[in-house]
């Protein structure tokens, strides 16, 4: 069933009698929620109505390109984040748990910005540089690949599947969030406020090998984001609380480039299939 006040919309832009509404000379602008309501039945007026004006016939030829978003799923999906940002905005309290949060983004939104990448990156070429790596770690895709139901989450027989799942999603996250910090400017080795200033990857090995002087350093090596040798790996010491007697080894690692900061508990990400090399001490 088609929505009357889609046709109407329609035929009000046709014959130009539409008349946008403002508030003291501001252009008012519509809920994100009847946004949606209007796209989607925009998608089923043009179906039945294909031919149907000049603005129906553009519609037509746009969504066409964009065919993956007439979708109930994706409908879904956006109808769903619209209610929780009200609840959100609104309420304040209404936060989504981290597992809701990981389960949302990997498993509904993920899908449909891959599905745009896919659809105009070749129209935007170097634009989504932010989702892969500089060593080639496609974020994006890897995250798309990860597939699981929220209920899995709690099912005890899944318990370590959906554990590993968790914390691939962790780490891509992790290399996600550095890789924000390896702009244009940085890739081409120069500093993103500092005008003047080029070798930024210099600077990085040059703040690692300092650390050399700190008492809790063990080594240099290559960083799993950028690639630069600026990784430095700490490690230090204490006293485990559960065997009296004992010491407790506790690594990190951070790059001094781009920011990539790991610790040993969160896993290997060689273990994970991504990097080449453990990057804890054994």
């Amino acid at each position: 069933r088609i929505n009357g006040g889609i046709q109407e919309l329609v035929t009000q832009i046709q014959d130009r009698s539409f008349s946008t509404k403002d508030f003291e000379g501001k252009l008012l602008s519509i809920p994100f929620r009847e946004t949606i309501n209007r796209f989607y039945d925009l998608i089923a007026y043009s179906r039945a109505n294909a031919n149907s004006g000049v603005i129906v016939r553009r519609f037509t030829k746009l969504i066409k390109e964009y065919s993956f978003l007439d979708s109930p799923d994706y409908k879904a999906t956006f109808k769903y984040l619209n209610w929780y940002r009200d609840r959100i905005l609104h309420n304040g309290n209404k936060l989504p748990s981290m597992w809701l949060l990981d389960y949302t983004i990997s498993q509904r939104v993920i899908p449909i910005a891959n599905a745009f990448v896919e659809m105009d990156g070749k129209k935007l070429g170097v634009d989504f540089f932010y989702f892969k790596t500089v060593t080639g770690i496609d974020i994006l895709k890897e995250l798309n690949k990860i597939k699981f139901e929220f209920k899995e989450l709690k099912s005890k027989r899944r318990q370590y599947e959906s554990f590993v799942k968790l914390l691939k999603i962790g780490h891509l996250k992790e290399l996600g969030r550095a890789n924000m910090n390896m702009n244009f400017f940085v890739r081409q080795n120069k500093a993103t406020y500092e005008y003047n200033y080029h070798d930024v990857k210099g600077r990085g090995q040059r703040f690692a090998l300092a650390e050399k002087g700190h008492p809790d350093y063990k080594a240099i090596s290559d960083c799993p984001c950028c690639g630069v040798k600026s990784l430095v790996l700490y490690q230090i010491s204490i006293d485990d609380i559960f065997k009296p007697g004992k010491k407790l080894k506790i690594d990190w690692v951070k790059c001094y480039t781009c920011d990539y900061h790991l610790r040993y508990d969160t896993g290997e990400p060689y273990l994970l299939e991504l990097y080449t090399q453990p990057l804890f001490a054994p």
